[in-house]
């Protein structure tokens, strides 16, 4: 089978590529180790928050992957943008802070990990871009992010 986990725990960063309870359960589960059973875990790496954008791509090197994505066995996703598009004659002096093919300025990585642990994410997906005003502040615009439904649809679809 296929398990999809979202949601990850950035407080357990300092754990900075090594196992955890939560990473070591999901290993074993993946391993099959216990029933015989090999599974595929999918795992969210994990965000940078907002108001680190302004500090990209540093702050994404410096937030590490979210336990417990840095699970040997789990398929870590991280996020590309490739929206880079904004109407300047609506946002004069607007920049995406990311370029096209570049990280996305949300998705966190194992750049600080020493060699002994894995290189995380595995795979990356489109993750939107932010973008940088002119007085140097991020700003989310709709040419820049993702198409979604909202977290509470009965009270709003997008």
């Amino acid at each position: 089978g296929v398990s999809c986990v979202s949601r990850s725990d950035p407080k357990l960063i300092a754990t900075v590529g090594k196992p955890s309870a939560w990473s070591a359960a999901i290993d074993r589960l993946t391993s099959g180790a216990e029933d015989g059973e090999r599974r595929l875990v999918v795992v969210a790496a994990g965000n940078v928050e907002e108001s680190d954008h302004h500090d990209y791509p540093n702050a994404n090197a410096a937030e590490s992957i979210h336990d417990p994505a840095q699970s040997w066995n789990a398929l870590t996703v991280g996020a590309v943008t490739f929206k880079d598009e904004i109407d300047v004659a609506e946002y004069p002096g607007y920049q995406p802070i990311a370029r096209t093919g570049g990280l996305s300025p949300y998705s966190s990585s194992s750049q600080t990990w020493v060699r002994t642990w894995p290189v995380k994410p595995d795979v990356l997906f489109e993750g939107g871009n932010r973008a940088v005003r002119p007085d140097g502040d991020t700003d989310s615009l709709r040419s820049l992010d993702l198409l979604s439904v909202h977290h509470r649809p009965e009270q709003r679809t997008f």
